[in-house]
């Protein structure tokens, strides 16, 4: 009956953060071939100290294992910030795989990692947030809103929230193509461009001066 209650409390209260919020936040997904880490904000300005202040928990089950938190101050507003890193078979028992969305499916192959996730029903912030899953891995299909490097954005919002879908498929042991190195790659012949042009005027000035 205890662990039963304890449940209930924890539900609700990651319900009152989340629903009675107000504001923006972001939930994020770090997926690798080492595991998948979670990391959530969540503004503070509307909510307690009582529920700020409090220990939250990864699992629904076990009550021995809490986030790491940390409340950080950005642009005066204070932020709660709740970290967890889960080993693959640890994830499908955690909290908000559970509880958050009604239709979900994630797959642990030896070829790929897919998620699916399907009506937001619990977690929800406020008016609006994003959702985004970062992998350094080569993404083959995804149904994001928006996407910019490793990093896959779906932003959810009060009118969208009951019908939103999530769906990526990551390659495993697969690095995606980093654009940097090509940024990174022609600053680099621009600059030596750069070098040789002074040189070549210096040089030729010098020239002349002799004359």
């Amino acid at each position: 009956m205890g662990d039963f209650m304890n449940q209930i409390k924890f539900i609700f209260c990651i319900i009152v953060i989340l629903l009675f919020s107000g504001c923006n936040g972001s939930y994020n997904l770090y997926i690798d071939d080492k595991g998948i880490s979670e990391d959530i904000y969540i503004d503070t300005s509307n909510l307690s100290n009582d529920i700020i202040n409090k220990d939250y928990y990864p699992f629904n089950y076990d009550f021995t294992k809490v986030f790491d938190r940390k409340i950080s101050n950005v642009d005066g507003i204070s932020i709660l910030n709740l970290k967890y890193k889960y080993s693959f078979d640890e994830f499908l028992n955690s909290t908000a795989y559970n509880t958050c969305f009604s239709n979900r499916k994630y797959e642990n192959t030896n070829d790929f990692y897919y998620i699916n996730l399907n009506h937001l029903v619990e977690c929800f912030y406020g008016q609006e947030f994003d959702i985004n899953i970062i992998t350094k891995n080569k993404v083959l299909m995804n149904n994001a809103d928006s996407a910019k490097g490793n990093t896959y954005t779906w932003h959810v919002t009060e009118d969208n929230k009951d019908d939103l879908s999530i769906e990526i498929k990551i390659a495993k042991g697969q690095k995606a193509f980093d654009n940097s190195i090509i940024i990174y790659v022609l600053f680099g012949i621009i600059v030596v461009i750069i070098i040789f042009t002074i040189r070549w005027f210096i040089n030729k000035r010098k020239v002349r001066n002799d004359f």
